[in-house]
């Protein structure tokens, strides 16, 4: 990016809750403004005034970023009602193949349907792809840089047992990531990723349980890391901070790791 820009704008998705949520109002507090998108009857609101009361301008849009077409609009929409798109930050991830039943409940992932392992590469790995591609392709129309942050994740370096779609999706973003900055450089886009362990938000919360009783190891450690304490959505937000600031002019094709210690790579 441009050094000293004024009045950044940051795209941020899955922006109503959890992880999410947290980048958001972290990038608020550091002085950017946020657009916010999520699905169709997410509480986009609530946090569009949080944002508001850190004295950031906001804007929330509903998109579904498995629609080419809603990408496109969404980022179109950043454009046209923030002035600018200077730092993305997708945020997508399904372990579920509903929203009531973990994919862990039923059956080994390496078993599933094809029916599941498609809706998890879809939401992970095509959404990524496309909020990289249409981010990308404005920013390099605006010629002002930016910053491209995607979500991986621990099982995305490590693997596991019953977690065959997630971690095939995640570790595609890992490489994703790569290949994205390789392309961008030149243009002063940087793209990362960041790569959690057990974090305290809600996909975690809904299958708390499983986490502890039914994955193997290392997964079962997450409740025991060496840093004593499951994450905080924070704790992932601060890492996106530095990721997106001036700072980090020259960390680009990383995936970083978040997880309290308990693997490292």
């Amino acid at each position: 990016m441009v050094p000293g820009i004024l009045n950044r704008v940051a795209l941020v998705t899955g922006a109503a809750r959890g992880i999410g949520r947290g980048i958001a109002l972290r990038l608020a507090a550091d002085g950017n403004d946020v657009l916010l998108a999520d699905l169709q009857g997410s509480p986009l609101p609530s946090v569009a005034k949080e944002v508001e009361s850190l004295g950031r301008r906001s804007h929330f849009v509903y998109s579904d970023i498995t629609k080419e077409a809603e990408v496109k609009e969404m980022v179109n929409n950043a454009v046209n009602k923030m002035g600018n798109l200077d730092i993305v930050c997708g945020i997508s991830h399904v372990m579920t193949t509903s929203r009531s039943t973990s994919i862990y409940t039923s059956r080994c992932m390496s078993l599933a349907s094809l029916g599941e392992f498609e809706r998890v590469m879809s939401i992970n790995l095509r959404g990524t792809f496309l909020c990289y591609r249409y981010a990308g392709e404005r920013m390099v129309a605006q010629g002002r840089g930016g910053r491209i942050v995607g979500a991986s994740s621990v099982a995305g370096k490590l693997g596991g047992r019953n977690m065959l779609a997630y971690a095939t999706s995640k570790g595609g973003i890992r490489s994703m990531t790569q290949a994205a900055a390789m392309d961008l450089a030149k243009h002063g886009i940087t793209v990362n990723a960041y790569a959690p362990g057990a974090i305290d938000s809600g996909m975690l919360l809904a299958s708390s349980q499983l986490y502890i009783t039914r994955l193997a190891p290392p997964f079962q450690s997450y409740a025991a890391t060496p840093v004593g304490r499951i994450g905080s959505t924070d704790d992932i937000a601060h890492l996106v901070s530095y990721l997106v600031s001036e700072k980090a002019s020259f960390v680009t094709g990383q995936t970083f790791s978040c997880n309290g210690g308990i693997w490292c790579d």
